[in-house]
């Protein structure tokens, strides 16, 4: 839920601590377990709850103005996600219900309680009049994630954010009918960011290039994370030729001197499974000297990641490797110790890294 925090409510002539989710004038949402041990949503006016409501997963709550309240509840988890929005209006006490198959869905409320919004990681936003619920408009949201949604209570407009209000983020407006009527550039090149998806098919040269443009240009911090992150999303997998891993190698390491803070964490997790790759493929070609070397790069790339999990697996899998690598060359000190040093990050993060093969190897070289 939106801004949830603990504090003293006064119900009824009684002092409470519970969890405020929203309030608005003399107005306040707060949420409680009943003696049934279920979440029970009240609405108070000044000292008074004036309407009740028994929930199952309570996700996000909005107040309008003169009370009326609406609630994404998220009631099925699994494959099949569902979802009910309600919207409780205490001055006439009605109640109305959709449902929507979105995981835990952010909602948002008019100033006046007329509409409301609802968006889920979908990429879809829904806009609906309150009374009865009815859906007058959508949109498709134009970057990736779920977005926080906050009606303007000038004009109704609905304002898109990526994260909440107190965080760096994208925002643009679109109107009740899903029509975008105001952005930021860097919107524009979040859209062009996001046509890029680096796998096995990708010209990588140009791709990173453009990628690492478009980051350096970019001054919202918000647009230079999912810029990063779409770097730090690619995929290497099924990558053998060794020109291209060398092509992904140079064009990485100049956007990784670029990136800044944990940004260098997503380009350095690419660089090290790239000097992975390419160890591998020296190893295969009979060059075992430059195949650890590449593989000891690989490291160093790696520990920049730690202590993100990428980086602790990716350190199990070059030692691994080079355990491997090294028994074949009959070399069983140094292999049982690239394996002990699985085991030692395990203990050091408190981490399950190493596989059965490599407790069988451990054993055979002991």
């Amino acid at each position: 839920m939106r801004a949830i925090r603990r504090e003293s409510v006064r119900i009824e002539e009684e002092q409470t601590n519970l969890a405020v989710v929203a309030e608005i004038n003399q107005w306040v949402v707060f949420v409680e377990l009943n003696r049934d041990n279920k979440q029970q949503l009240h609405i108070q006016e000044d000292d008074t709850i004036v309407d009740s409501l028994v929930l199952k997963e309570p996700r996000d709550v909005d107040i309008a103005a003169d009370g009326t309240t609406v609630i994404a509840d998220w009631v099925e988890y699994g494959a099949q996600t569902e979802a009910e929005i309600h919207v409780l209006n205490p001055s006439d006490g009605s109640h109305h219900i959709t449902t929507v198959e979105l995981s835990s869905p952010l909602v948002a409320n008019s100033h006046c309680g007329d509409y409301l919004a609802v968006t889920g990681y979908n990429q879809v936003v829904r806009i609906y009049r309150s009374d009865p619920i009815s859906l007058i408009g959508t949109h498709t949201a134009l970057f990736g994630g779920r977005l926080v949604p906050q009606f303007e209570r000038a004009n109704d407009l609905i304002t898109l954010a990526s994260g909440q209000p107190d965080e760096a983020n994208l925002r643009y407006q679109i109107d009740k009918a899903g029509s975008v009527v105001n952005k930021v550039d860097d919107i524009e090149k979040i859209q062009y960011a996001n046509s890029f998806e680096l796998d096995k098919d990708s010209d990588w040269k140009s791709d990173i290039s453009e990628l690492t443009k478009l980051y350096q240009t970019t001054t919202d911090e918000a647009a230079k994370n999912i810029i990063a992150n779409i770097v730090g999303d690619a995929s290497l997998s099924y990558l053998t030729d060794e020109s291209t891993i060398e092509t992904i190698i140079t064009n990485m390491v100049t956007a990784h001197d670029i990136f800044k803070n944990d940004h260098q964490k997503l380009s350095a997790k690419i660089l090290s499974d790239a000097y992975y790759r390419l160890g591998k493929v020296r190893h295969k070609q009979g060059y075992y000297s430059d195949a650890h070397k590449q593989w000891k790069t690989a490291k160093e790339y790696a520990t920049v990641v730690l202590p993100w999990y990428d980086g602790k697996d990716m350190l199990a899998k070059v030692h691994r490797k080079q355990a491997r690598a090294y028994k074949r060359q009959n070399e069983y000190k140094e292999a049982r110790s690239h394996i002990e040093q699985i085991f030692e990050l395990e203990d050091e993060y408190n981490v399950q890294l190493a596989s059965d093969s490599d407790e069988r190897l451990y054993d055979s070289l002991s």
